[in-house]
């Protein structure tokens, strides 16, 4: 059975493959889970929808171990796939990036991250395979 975690009518959920960051993350998560899914958003499914406390169970139900650079979870930042559409953050050699989330737990924000909300921390790197963090809106 696929594990899932609900909070404010979203249904979240872990791609069953690994992929790399120029695969569809959409198409991805479609494939897993059919129509209703695509790849969550950090800013409006996360930062938006999700207390600080909610991420802690979010890790939990999808078993996303603690740990710095070793288990990248795709999503989109506003939107966008790739961290040279955006303005929020200065991204040097921005060419490429594309954005993921880490389970950091309790620490405090790594210095070359660009947000953390609870236990989840906002980065962008290029050359990564992790899986896509999806959602739909249809919890």
């Amino acid at each position: 059975m696929q594990r899932s975690f609900m909070s404010n009518g979203r249904i979240f959920k872990l791609s069953a493959t690994t992929i790399t960051e120029t695969d569809q993350f959409d198409t991805t998560c479609q494939s897993d889970f059919g129509d209703d899914y695509r790849v969550a958003d950090y800013y409006y499914d996360i930062k938006a929808s999700l207390q600080e406390s909610d991420t802690a169970g979010l890790v939990t139900a999808l078993s996303m171990p603690e740990g710095l650079d070793q288990n990248v979870y795709f999503v989109n930042y506003k939107g966008s796939k790739a961290s040279g559409d955006q303005t929020d953050f200065l991204v040097f050699n921005n060419y490429n990036r594309v954005w993921f989330v880490e389970n950091h737990g309790d620490n405090a924000p790594h210095y070359d991250w660009f947000d953390k909300h609870g236990k989840l921390e906002l980065g962008a790197w290029y050359g990564r395979s992790g899986r896509a963090l999806c959602v739909s809106e249809n919890g």
